[in-house]
């Protein structure tokens, strides 16, 4: 996940370089920017959780807001052909026209596996990536943390992606592009056509943020892995192995910005796929026990006296108890 983050980030300012201030756009200059990169995630990484929720936490709502700005303003610029735009969403989502044998098999596949696999790299949804962040939060409600989950499938997938479409599908005659065109050169393109050089710089700066968060993000899932994978050795030890997992962490970063773009992707989609099997296995066989404690969740909302369902364990769910029961003490 954090080497197509890279690679972005990599790819979009290598472009910007070479527009600006005749960088070559070659590999050295990627990988001197992946060097950067690697450089400042280490030093956000090596603070732990504390750090890494203060950075992100300064940054995803000023990287949100402004992309969605501009988004809406280059659509209100081409407002007329939005009913076009979706038009075309839809009968392209619906309608595979056979060219010859076995294409609308092909073309329905691509589809299906394209759009699967980024609607997964989009909002991690089904790889049980992201709990592991929401499990270091200090609810004691596990459903209320749940529904920011649901909230960011939704606010990532339904808003920054269908604007980001729109956007896309609004500014270009579909019929001009050339599909040799990489996906960053293209958002950057649609955002330099829509606004000029300001364009150009603001999704430079965009980019790299929306991607910087996801690479310091998914440092902590991989080290919270390591230690559930050692958690039965000494704390020397796990420390040890932690250590080195991330110091190859940073090293892979910098690695990954001069790797191709479409290898980068098939990797990824590859490690994606390993995790969210497994997951998905037992989201289905967990789903009984996760509509009662929502139904439990709800029902004490609604004033009914059940007993909370907080934890999976006994003495884990006395302790929460009586924490959401200070809690309420000190509201009322």
């Amino acid at each position: 996940m954090s080497g197509v983050q890279t690679n972005k980030i990599s790819g979009t300012l290598a472009q910007t370089s070479a527009t600006y201030f005749n960088v070559p756009n070659d590999t050295m200059t990627k990988l001197l920017i992946g060097i950067v990169v690697a450089a400042i995630a280490a030093v956000i990484i090596i603070g732990g959780i504390q750090r890494i929720g203060k950075v992100t936490s300064m940054l995803v709502p000023f990287m949100s807001l402004l992309f969605i700005i501009l988004a809406l303003i280059a659509i209100g610029m081409h407002f007329s052909v939005v009913p076009e735009a979706l038009g075309l969403i839809f009968s392209k989502a619906f309608n595979f026209q056979a060219v010859g044998g076995g294409i609308m098999g092909y073309t329905f596949a691509q589809v299906i596996t394209k759009g699967m696999a980024r609607g997964v790299f989009s909002n991690e949804a089904g790889l049980g990536s992201s709990v592991i962040a929401h499990s270091a939060s200090e609810t004691r409600e596990p459903v209320k943390q749940g529904l920011w989950g649901v909230f960011e499938v939704f606010f990532d997938t339904f808003i920054i992606c269908t604007l980001t479409a729109l956007t896309f599908l609004t500014t270009f005659d579909l019929n001009s592009l050339t599909g040799d065109m990489e996906d960053a050169k293209m958002s950057m393109s649609m955002f330099s056509t829509n606004f000029g050089d300001f364009g150009t710089i603001a999704f430079s700066i965009i980019l790299p943020l929306f991607a910087f968060t996801t690479i310091i993000a998914w440092s902590y899932y991989g080290e919270k892995a390591i230690e559930f994978c050692f958690g039965k050795t000494s704390d020397r030890t796990r420390g040890i192995i932690t250590t080195v997992f991330k110091i190859v962490y940073v090293l892979l970063i910098a690695v990954s910005a001069t790797i191709q773009s479409d290898l980068i992707w098939a990797i990824d989609d590859t490690f994606n796929g390993l995790m969210a099997v497994p997951n998905l296995i037992c989201l289905v066989a967990l789903s009984g026990l996760v509509a009662k404690i929502t139904k439990n969740y709800f029902d004490r909302k609604r004033g009914k006296n059940v007993e909370p369902m907080l934890s999976a364990y006994s003495d884990m769910n006395e302790e929460f108890k009586q924490d959401i029961m200070s809690e309420d003490v000190e509201m009322k």
